[in-house]
C-alpha cells in the first residue's frame, strides 16, 4: 500500500505519471460483441445506501429510469430506436469488489463505489486515487455534446486524478463522481474503464429529511451515471453540476440521450 501511495505522490510531480505507466501495461479492453445488456454495479460495504433509502428502492427506481431511456417524451425516433435494444440491470451489492473482481470488468460493467468522507468508515483523498488505480483508470478521459449537425460528440478534457485530488475532502458540496472512459478516441486501450463514486453521509444528508433522501440519492446516481455514458455537464439540464438544479429534472435530454446512445455503441460493439 505504501508503494502505491509513493507512486500516486509522484502523479502529481512529474511525467511519466502513474496513469500513464499503467495504460502502457493494460491490455486493451475487449470487444462487447454486440451484448447490449448493461450492468449498473453499486458496491456499498458498508451499507451507506440505508441513510437514504431500501437497496430494493433505490434499485427499482434507478433500472425502471434506465430502462425508460427509450421513452423518454419527445424523443427523436432514431435516438429511440438507438437506445430500445439496450437491458439495464442495477445489482447492490454490500462488498468491495476483490483484484480478480475489478479485473474482470468488461466494457458492459458500470461500476459505483459508496464511500463517504466523515464517520468511522471514511475514505481519504490518497485511498480514493488507489480505486482509481485499482480499477485502471486513465488520468485524461472526455465528456461530450452534441454540436449542431456534427457526427461525433465535441470532447472535454476530464482530468481524472486532479479531481479527485481536489475535491474528494476539501469540497463536501461535491457529492459524486462518474468518470468515463475513453469512448470516442479510436483505438483507446482505456475505453472500458469507467467508473462511479458517490459521497454518502455528511453533506449528502445534512438536514434533509428521511423521506426526501430516496429522490435525492436517485437523481445523483442519474447524474454521475450520465457522465459514466460519456456527457459533459450542461447547465439547467439533469446534467447541471448543482445538485439543487438537476435534483429538478427527472430526464435527459434529447441531444444528451444521442450521446448515450454513440457512447453505448461504442462499448459494445
Amino acid at each position: 500500500m505504501g508503494s502505491i501511495t509513493r507512486s500516486i505522490t509522484a502523479l502529481f510531480q512529474g511525467a511519466p505519471s502513474i496513469a500513464e505507466r499503467l495504460a502502457r501495461i493494460q491490455g486493451p479492453c475487449r470487444g462487447g460483441g454486440g451484448n447490449r445488456n448493461i450492468k449498473v454495479r453499486i458496491f456499498d460495504q458498508h451499507q451507506f445506501i440505508n441513510d437514504m433509502a431500501t437497496p430494493a428502492e433505490v434499485v427499482n427506481d434507478l433500472q425502471t429510469f434506465l430502462n425508460g431511456l427509450d421513452t423518454t417524451p419527445g424523443l427523436d425516433p432514431p435516438i429511440a430506436t438507438g437506445l430500445a435494444p439496450y437491458n439495464f440491470t442495477v445489482n447492490y451489492e454490500t462488498i468491495t469488489p476483490s483484484r480478480a473482481q475489478i479485473d474482470s470488468f468488461d466494457v458492459n460493467d458500470f461500476p459505483i463505489y459508496f464511500l463517504t468522507t466523515t464517520g468511522l468508515f471514511k475514505s481519504s483523498t490518497d485511498s480514493v486515487l488507489d480505486l482509481l488505480v485499482a480499477n485502471r483508470i486513465p488520468e485524461l478521459t472526455f465528456v461530450g455534446r452534441r454540436q449542431d449537425a456534427l457526427a461525433q460528440p465535441v470532447l472535454g478534457p476530464v482530468r481524472t486524478y486532479t479531481i479527485i485530488k481536489d475535491d474528494w475532502e476539501d469540497k463536501p458540496s461535491v457529492l459524486g463522481f462518474g468518470i468515463p472512459g475513453v469512448y470516442f478516441v479510436p483505438n483507446s486501450q482505456t475505453r472500458c474503464r469507467k467508473l462511479g463514486i458517490i459521497k454518502m453521509q455528511g453533506s449528502m444528508i445534512e438536514n434533509l429529511p428521511f423521506p426526501k433522501r430516496r429522490a435525492k440519492i436517485v437523481s445523483i446516481l442519474r447524474h454521475e451515471l450520465g457522465h459514466m455514458f460519456g456527457l459533459t455537464h450542461e447547465n439547467n439540464t439533469l446534467m447541471d453540476p448543482n445538485y439543487d438544479v438537476n435534483g429538478t429534472f427527472t430526464q435527459y435530454t434529447n441531444d444528451q440521450l444521442w450521446v448515450v446512445v454513440r457512447a453505448l455503441d461504442l462499448l459494445t460493439s
